[in-house]
């Protein structure tokens, strides 16, 4: 599960970064991307807690 946890993190900063790079040419997709990320984040701090 660790490894996965570690994945999943990479995953969402990979999202981030994306949304960056889109933000000024495409506010549109930056918005869906800042969405899914959101979403992404739940999910992994909900896995953290349940390791802790």
């Amino acid at each position: 599960m660790t490894t996965f946890i570690g994945l999943y993190g990479g995953v969402i900063g990979r999202m981030r970064q994306r949304a960056q790079d889109v933000e000024q040419a495409d506010p549109v997709s930056n918005n869906i991307l800042l969405d899914v990320v959101e979403e992404l984040e739940k999910r992994y701090w909900m896995w953290q807690a349940e390791r802790a």
